[in-house]
């Protein structure tokens, strides 16, 4: 591993295609990346320390080291006062989202089972998101679990979920044991826990790229669902501005982390607060770069997302003319 094993510079990273059956084709325009399969993107892996898919650092004095070796190598550090996720890894996965298709009516579980690790999630609607497009969360008002049981693994099963519009620019909390489906239309930021299990419940009778049914997991899923958690609908941030020449908004705090958006109308140095922290760009364009000089000034634009290790110290970043917003991530 090149240079000293510690981190101290926002690390870009190579960028993760995962084609999907209910995937699209314009998300991929407009990162400006051209994915290397010809099946519909949908999603890109941006931070990732899942086995088999971890993250490679693209650029910079770590430039080819992969997150994986950079957690073995001086994880401590790199997380500070934030706590590793299962098994020793990266506690952030951070993924970009299209929907060309309806994803199915599933479920994630909570918990530290290493077999099978808890998801907690959250999701920002992006611009482009279709007029009238939708999501999938929570029980619909009324619905009881044998109700909900009966008609899981059935057409009947989407239709016993809560409806919510998705608008760009808000902002929805998942938990662990809520039911969702993500509608044709919705593209989004996804923010979760470093976790891939997946329980279907319903996936629309249809075949996977593979040309093979989908599996569902019905007994694992409705064991999973928590049937007494309150839904919180998505709604828009309450931005506040602080005499630094930033406005945020806190979007959620929970267990795993901390998400604040971010809207930059002119330059702010961000103070590391000993936590690794994650940014992604979701409007705008700018810059990011050292006071000091330390590490060299990098374009920012849509799509673009960094981890700033615990050891960083403050960086400056610099909105062009137009503005600059991020979603602030803080694995605590």
């Amino acid at each position: 591993m090149p240079g000293s094993p510690v981190p101290r510079e926002p690390l870009f990273f190579e960028r993760i295609g995962v084609p999907a059956v209910w995937g699209g084709r314009r998300l991929a325009a407009d990162l400006g990346w051209d994915p290397p399969f010809a099946d519909p993107l949908g999603e890109t892996w941006e931070v990732s320390d899942l086995p088999g898919r971890e993250s490679v650092v693209r650029g910079g004095e770590f430039g080819g080291s992969s997150l994986r070796e950079l957690m073995a190598a001086a994880g401590r550090r790199l997380l500070g006062r934030s706590r590793p996720g299962a098994g020793g890894r990266f506690p952030l996965l951070v993924k970009f989202l299209e929907a060309g298709s309806d994803l199915s009516v599933q479920v994630h579980p909570g918990g530290d089972d290493p077999a099978a690790p808890g998801k907690v999630e959250c999701w920002t609607f992006l611009d482009g998101c279709e007029p009238g497009a939708e999501v999938l969360c929570g029980l619909a008002p009324g619905t009881s679990r044998e109700a909900f049981a009966a008609a899981a693994g059935t057409p009947e099963c989407p239709r016993l979920l809560d409806r919510h519009p998705a608008r760009p620019g808000e902002f929805l909390f998942v938990p662990p044991g809520q039911p969702h489906s993500v509608r044709r239309g919705v593209r989004l930021l996804e923010i979760q826990q470093t976790s891939d299990t997946t329980y279907r419940l319903w996936d629309w009778d249809r075949t996977g790229l593979d040309g093979l049914p989908r599996q569902l997991h019905l007994e694992a899923g409705l064991a999973a669902i928590d049937f007494d958690h309150p839904l919180a609908p998505p709604f828009a941030p309450e931005y506040r501005a602080n005499p630094a020449g930033c406005e945020a908004a806190l979007l959620v705090h929970c267990e795993p982390f901390l998400v604040r958006a971010l809207r930059l109308p002119t330059r702010h140095l961000l103070r590391p607060r000993s936590y690794a922290c994650v940014l992604a760009v979701v409007r705008g364009r700018g810059a990011v770069a050292d006071p000091d000089g330390a590490f060299p000034r990098r374009g920012l634009r849509f799509g673009d997302v960094f981890l700033l290790p615990a050891d960083t110290g403050p960086v400056l970043l610099e909105p062009d003319p137009e503005g600059l917003e991020l979603i602030e991530a803080t694995a605590l």
